[in-house]
């Protein structure tokens, strides 16, 4: 079963039917199955703190929907240790003349640790360091 690591992006994609990648995400979910999805605790994070201005409402979606994602079978999310955390921050350093976030170091640090080359974002940060985007910007 094909793996791909699943950014922020997608999961705000995802969750928010206003979003202008909504639909591209549904769509896309459904022509890359069956896969193995891998994300990380980092991006639980962001995902919870872009959400936390859009009401009690938007928040309790958020949060059962990290509750489902840490539930799915399908799905694998990284701990966050202080390991994963100083080697985000290694490659963060590497990288200063970019706009990575230290999420996306660590989710690449994680993507090259595990071999994943595919991930479902619009981000060209993760095109910049060869990752393969599943999603069209």
């Amino acid at each position: 079963m094909r793996t791909i690591f699943i950014d922020t992006f997608f999961w705000i994609a995802s969750i928010n039917p206003k979003d202008q990648w909504h639909q591209k995400t549904k769509e896309a979910r459904i022509a890359l199955a069956p896969f193995h999805g891998i994300t990380t605790d980092a991006v639980l994070l962001e995902l919870a703190n872009y959400f936390s201005s859009f009401g009690a409402e938007a928040r309790d979606i958020v949060a059962n929907v990290i509750h489902d994602i840490l539930d799915d079978p399908n799905m694998e999310t990284i701990p966050q240790t202080r390991q994963t955390l100083l080697a985000g921050l290694a490659f963060y350093e590497t990288r200063l003349d970019k706009c990575y976030s230290l999420t996306d170091c660590i989710s690449m640090n994680v993507m090259h640790e595990r071999g994943i080359f595919d991930v479902f974002t619009n981000d060209k940060h993760f095109m910049q360091e060869g990752f393969n985007i599943q999603l069209p910007y």
